[in-house]
């Protein structure tokens, strides 16, 4: 099995998350010519930011100048997707790794439709896990859904060169307004909700904040990617400070 480096990263800018991208993907690009892959997975959240993909052009200057005015950022990206919002209480993950020579749950290998559809699967997984009942993809539409009518979270991704980039967004206790300023995904009338909002009825105690989802994520990950959770292990010349698992931990915490 694949060896994956998990890299928390916390609160950081859009700006900063597309650095930490950067500079993941070139270890990453040196690791396959070495004949040794690598892979990393970055876990944060953002400050508040809408983030339009490619297809940019459907957000006007007019438009980018009026979001900016509600108090956050905007940014035209390099990724797939449509318009979305990123911000404190959604957990992003951005996933940089080696997508030759990876295998899904089932041992098969990974083109990339498989890759989005595994992540997919990491995500309902992960509100499964929750306790979340009814959450599914919706054919035809992006993201992950709850009952198939609302959106609990988004995929927006890259792959250049056989390395990923971007990822998904899983809303947890975030503030749910800031999509109501955009058409989220560009899918009019498109409810959002947040692992929060579907735990209220069943389980109000439940605690659905960003450092409590992220073992859960992990886990569904290593799953959905065919890795043992006894593998997900961290390089000590990792550079960066801050590291979810410890070095031989038999379980996620």
């Amino acid at each position: 099995m694949s060896r994956l480096s998990l890299i928390k990263l916390g609160t950081i800018s859009y700006m900063e998350g597309l650095s930490q991208q950067s500079k993941f993907t070139n270890i990453v690009k040196q690791s396959i010519a070495n004949h040794f892959p690598r892979h990393f997975l970055l876990l944060l959240e953002h400050r508040p930011v809408y983030t339009v993909g490619i297809r940019s052009n459907t957000v006007s200057d007019e438009e980018e100048s009026r979001l900016k005015r509600m108090g956050a950022d905007f940014h035209r990206t390099s990724r797939g997707g449509l318009i979305t919002f990123h911000g404190p209480g959604q957990l992003v993950a951005y996933p940089i790794l080696a997508l030759k020579g990876l295998r899904d749950s089932s041992g098969k290998a990974l083109g990339v439709r498989r890759y989005v559809e595994q992540l997919e699967e990491c995500l309902i997984r992960t509100a499964n896990g929750l306790g979340v009942k009814g959450v599914d993809r919706v054919d035809g539409l992006p993201g992950v859904w709850v009952e198939g009518r609302r959106k609990l979270a988004s995929l927006g991704v890259s792959v250049q060169h056989g390395v990923t980039g971007h990822g998904l967004a899983l809303n947890c206790d975030m503030d749910l307004t800031w999509f109501d300023k955009i058409v989220a995904c560009g899918i009019s009338g498109v409810k959002m909700t947040s692992l929060l909002q579907e735990t209220l009825s069943i389980n109000p105690s439940c605690d659905c904040s960003v450092s409590t989802v992220i073992p859960h994520l992990i886990n569904a990950f290593s799953q959905s990617f065919h890795l043992d959770a006894n593998r997900l292990i961290v390089d000590e010349d990792c550079p960066s400070n801050e590291i979810v698992i410890p070095r031989h931990s038999s379980s996620i915490v």
